[in-house]
């Protein structure tokens, strides 16, 4: 493909990338190209001192006041973190400068020109491995040819046979320094654009893995709202009871403070992106539970109590066989703790087994607060919805009894997000 063509598919934007990435795989390389530049370029006076010890004076103030500097500014720019911009500029301008101060050498020892000549070979060499684009190259390679052409003008009478020969091969030089960087460019372009191709298609193949991914998290959410469902219809006065908790188990767990979740989770995200789903499953061991004893208007018996207890470990073991199959699963595994453990209290007096204090996994705290609280608020066979200022005072009340003090600060200050979720189910006629 030709360089025009390639041009074509870049955007300022996309242009912009380029430069920037081709600019930092070369950096290491242009660093030491520059400095290396600097010292050979500095080390040649020697042989100045011995090829022409009338002009050494004057070639070393040209060597180390003109081109050296150049050469260990642009390498110090190198360091500028927005030096990719303007680098092609930069490096147009070293090999100006070298060149230029080779051509004055040059004409200023006509009789020297094979030593000098090599010299423009050297020059090449190192503008090759700087690595300039072709519109570089050409500007900067004929403007140094013009300089020669200019300064052979100026002193032809002075100026030896041999040194036009020079001319033919500085020629030669330009025309190889063209095709070679064009081909280069070229080179650099194609390969940038089958590379950026290439990323492109990985995000998308990345993207379409992850809606997949999502789709499918999205239809066992969705299975698992349903069998939630499916049990909380059994139990009278508790509709949305599961959709309201897990929005309650999102908010505490989204505001506790991150080292909560050190000993337990990778991240704080992931552990409130699996609490407001795994949330659904606090109840799902009611399913064994009578309807007598689920829907009874008044207070339970201490038999009616024992089976109600006997939900948590229903439930447990209800997940557990889950686990089985998926033990890697950590939605399973948050689920396996909050079923069991979400009334178990703070001072040890919960059940079902009487854990204590941070004994109790952190999901189960949060829960039992979001629980009970949904439970104040809402109506139940036994009793009216309580408004969410006493079910605020009956929470706050229980801390560092059945509830972990951390948890219920964390309640007390989004206290007004819990009362906006209330009022959008409960109506004035279920308060008591």
């Amino acid at each position: 493909m030709e360089l025009k063509g390639l041009k074509e598919l870049f955007d300022s934007e996309s242009e912009n990338e380029f430069l920037k990435k081709t600019y930092t795989d070369d950096l290491k390389m242009i660093r030491v190209t520059l400095f290396v530049s600097a010292i050979l370029y500095g080390a040649f006076s020697i042989i100045d001192s011995w090829q022409a010890p009338e002009l050494a004076s004057f070639f070393f103030l040209l060597r180390f006041c003109f081109v050296i500097p150049i050469f260990i500014a642009t390498a110090l720019l190198t360091y500028w973190d927005k030096f990719y911009k303007i680098h092609q500029t930069a490096y147009l301008v070293n090999f100006v400068a070298a060149g230029a101060g080779s051509v004055i050498m040059l004409l200023s020892l006509p009789d020297n020109f094979a030593y000098y000549g090599s010299l423009f070979l050297v020059l090449y060499c190192v503008y090759s491995l700087i690595r300039l684009r072709f519109a570089y190259a050409s500007l900067g390679g004929w403007s140094i040819f013009a300089f020669f052409i200019l300064g052979l003008v100026f002193n032809h009478g002075s100026i030896h046979i041999g040194t036009y020969y020079l001319l033919g091969i500085f020629f030669g030089l330009n025309i190889l320094g063209m095709i070679s960087s064009y081909n280069f460019e070229c080179i650099i372009r194609t390969n940038y654009l089958q590379n950026h191709n290439i990323e492109i298609y990985n995000k998308n193949l990345e993207n379409q893995v992850r809606e997949k991914v999502e789709e499918i998290s999205s239809s066992h959410v969705g299975t698992i709202y349903a069998l939630a469902r499916l049990v909380e219809s059994r139990d009278e006065g508790t509709g949305k009871h599961i959709e309201r908790t897990g929005q309650y188990c999102r908010i505490l767990a989204e505001n506790l403070p991150r080292h909560f979740y050190k000993s337990e989770w990778t991240t704080a995200e992931k552990f409130v992106d699996i609490i407001k789903v795994a949330s659904a499953l606090h109840d799902i061991g009611k399913v064994a539970v009578p309807d007598y004893i689920l829907n009874k208007p008044g207070k339970l018996t201490p038999a009616e109590f024992e089976i109600m207890k006997r939900h948590s470990d229903i439930g447990c073991e209800t997940l557990l066989a889950v686990l089985d199959e998926y033990p890697n699963n950590d939605f399973v595994k948050m689920g396996i703790e909050i079923t069991r453990h979400h009334h178990e209290w703070y001072n040890g007096q919960g059940y079902p087994d009487g854990l204590y204090g941070k004994e109790i996994p952190l999901s189960a705290r949060i829960m039992a607060i979001a629980d009970a609280y949904d439970a104040l608020v809402s109506r139940r066979p036994y009793k009216m919805a309580y408004t969410h200022s006493k079910a605020y005072a009956m929470i706050v009340n229980e801390s560092g009894r059945k509830f972990d003090p951390d948890i219920v600060k964390v309640f007390t200050e989004n206290e007004w997000i819990f009362e906006s979720i209330v009022g959008k189910y409960q109506t004035e006629a279920d308060t008591a």
